[in-house]
This record gives structure tokens, sequence and C-alpha cells, in this order.
């Protein structure tokens, strides 16, 4: 079988991008939607059509945690060899009793281990197209939904879909070094995107999302556990948003990490207080002598404890002062503010190459794929 036809797939229409493909209940009415397992199954154990992946010229029915998908095997062996084996090699075939070979609707009934909320995040991006939405007014992507793909795609090796996922995630949900001291959009994810990052072995999340801790109160690493649900009107949901604990809690070298990175962001920020910003004045002004004399009041004594925990934010806090209203000279300014610049780049790359022993490669994504 080809790749599936236009007409059997799911069609789009705004928010409601899925047109659902008609059940067996709808074509034969004495067709129950609902399934029962086979009888050697456990009799309690219902098992539901998914009403988004079940199609009338599906060739093959895989059955994830309690919901059955009627699909295409030959379009899915073409996006990934893990469906070339799992629907050729046997290891992912359903018995109904021990012996023969389990079937719903003539169609060869296959056993997928996993969560149906990424295999579904998977047939939805494989059937629409790996850059849906695709109109101007179309709704971001949650990162729930990302995050179930980038997951499904990882496991079931479809390099497309999760190079796709990652570079949506580092765009929509990442933070670079110019909005890391106040972003709350990736601090409200930080443990899901280092989990999300361990599992599917990435690390261009890395930096901003262990970077996000340090904004947690007293470092709690459990903070996010009051997840505070995305915005349904602005973010693409491929199903009801739902979060498992293990998708959040962070390992034990993932928190000795995350104790190493307070400690280095208290020493890069004490180095940054310890001593004021000395240049030649252009304009051969006393400005270091003022910049001394000022030093501790307007910077040292003036930052909140915050600032250790959260280094770049203090330094932008001292960018942010109107130095020539307190007698420094404009030349003076601009170098002063260009050092300190560099010091938070220098912050940054440390988090990653410092910190969490990563190559500058490692950190790097790119934010466009055609």
């Amino acid at each position: 079988m080809n790749e599936p036809s236009s007409g059997s797939s799911p069609t789009s229409s705004g928010a409601q991008r899925h047109k659902r493909a008609p059940s067996a209940a709808e074509l034969d009415p004495n067709n129950s939607k609902r399934q029962k397992a086979d009888p050697q199954d456990d009799k309690d154990s219902i098992l539901i059509q998914h009403p988004n992946f079940w199609y009338p010229d599906g060739n093959v029915v895989v059955r994830v945690e309690n919901y059955l998908f009627r699909i295409h095997s030959s379009f899915l062996k073409m996006k990934s060899e893990f469906f070339v084996e799992f629907f050729e090699g046997g290891a992912g075939t359903a018995e109904s009793d021990g012996s023969q070979e389990w079937k719903v609707e003539g169609c060869k009934v296959y056993e997928l281990d996993g969560k149906k909320r990424h295999f579904t995040a998977l047939l939805d991006a494989l059937y629409s197209g790996i850059s849906y939405p695709n109109t101007a007014d179309a709704k971001s992507f949650s990162s729930f939904t990302l995050a179930c793909l980038l997951r499904a795609s990882h496991y079931r090796n479809v390099p497309s879909c999760k190079k796709w996922a990652i570079n949506q995630l580092v765009r929509d949900y990442g933070c670079s070094i110019d909005y890391a001291d106040h972003d709350d959009i990736c601090g409200r994810f930080a443990t899901r995107f280092i989990v999300l990052s361990r599992e599917c072995d990435e690390t261009r999340l890395l930096v901003s999302a262990f970077y996000q801790l340090l904004g947690m109160p007293k470092l709690d690493i459990l903070y996010t556990k009051v997840y505070i649900p995305e915005d349904a009107d602005k973010n693409y949901f491929h199903e009801e948003e739902v979060w498992e604990e293990d998708e959040f809690v962070l390992s034990q070298q993932e928190i000795t990490t995350a104790i190493a990175l307070l400690q280095y962001a208290n020493r890069r920020w004490w180095e940054f207080l310890s001593k004021p910003p000395t240049v030649p004045c252009p304009e051969k002004s006393k400005c270091s002598q003022i910049m001394k004399r000022i030093w501790h009041t307007n910077v040292v004594g003036a930052q909140d404890s915050d600032s250790a925990q959260e280094p770049l934010g203090g330094i932008q806090k001292v960018i942010d002062i109107d130095w020539e209203k307190k007698g420094i000279c404009g030349g003076c300014v601009q170098e002063y503010r260009a050092d300190w610049k560099n010091k938070r780049i220098q912050i940054w790359e440390g988090v990653g190459n410092t910190v969490l022993g990563l190559q500058p490669e490692e950190t790097t994504a790119v934010a466009n794929i055609s």
C-alpha cells in the first residue's frame, strides 16, 4: 500500500485540524465503537477505536494502552526502520489464544509498548505533515505536544520528526542569554525539559533549562510540580494535556548538577562584585576614581540576594544603571557596558562547558527547518 490518500486522511480546519475518519461503528450500525478484547484477554479490558486514527483503508491495527489505531503499515515503514522491524519482524504481533493471530475487522493487530499520547503525537505529525500547522493564524505548539512528539520520534526512530520537534522546542520554549534572567516560559518547564533531554539524548535545551532552575525559590527543583497549564487558546494540543511525575522528577545526577550550577553562579557573581571596572578614560576624566567611590553604594550594597543565585539578571541591572548621571563620562559608560555584556556571555557559556560539560555544538540549535 502506498502513502494513504488524502481522501482517507483527516483534514485541517483551524484549531480542529483532524476531521475524524469514519469508524467501523459508523460504517456498520450494528458494530460497537468500543470493542472488548479477545475472550482470552482480561474481560474487564475495554479497547477503544481512536476517533482520529481509524482509517477505513488502513491495513493494520496497532494497540497502544487501551486504544486501537487502524493505520497504514507501508506509510509508517517509509518513515522509520523501527516500523519495518515492528511490522515485518513479528515482535508486535498480538495473539488471541497463543497460536492464532488476533484480527480486528480483518486487520492484523500489533501491540506497541509506550504511551498513547506519545503515539498520537507521532501519527498527528506524520499524517498531517511535519510543518503543521502552517497557516498564518495557526496556533503555536504546546510544549506538551512537542514533548510527546520528541519522545515518540526518539523511541520509534523517526529522524525527521525528532529534528523538527527539538528545533520547535528550542525556538518556542528555550531561552537565549538575552532573556535568560527573566524568562518565565522556560522556567515553568525547566525540570520537564531536563528530563526530556535525558530521555531523548538531546542537549540543546539543557543550558537554558538548567539556568532556569536558578530562578526557582531556594532552588526548589520540585517547584514545577505545581504545574500551570498552557493556554489552550494560544497553543495547539494534539490531545488533553497530561504530565506524569517521572516526566519532571530529576535524577540524582541532575540534582547534583543543579547544586554545582548554583555554586558556579554564586562564585561568578561575587567575582563580578569584587572590584569595579577600570578602563582608560577617553576623555581623560577621573571616571575610574569616581567608579571606585560609588561602586559599593550603587552595586554591592544595592543588589538583592537573588542576584547571587541569578548572576545574569544581576549584571543586567548594573548595565541598566544611568551611570552618566552619576558622573561617569559617556565613553567610559560604553566601555563598561561592553565589558559587562561580555561577562554575561562568559557566564552563560560556562553553564554549558564548565557545569554541564557540553561542547559548543551541543548547545546550538537551528531555529528553522525547511
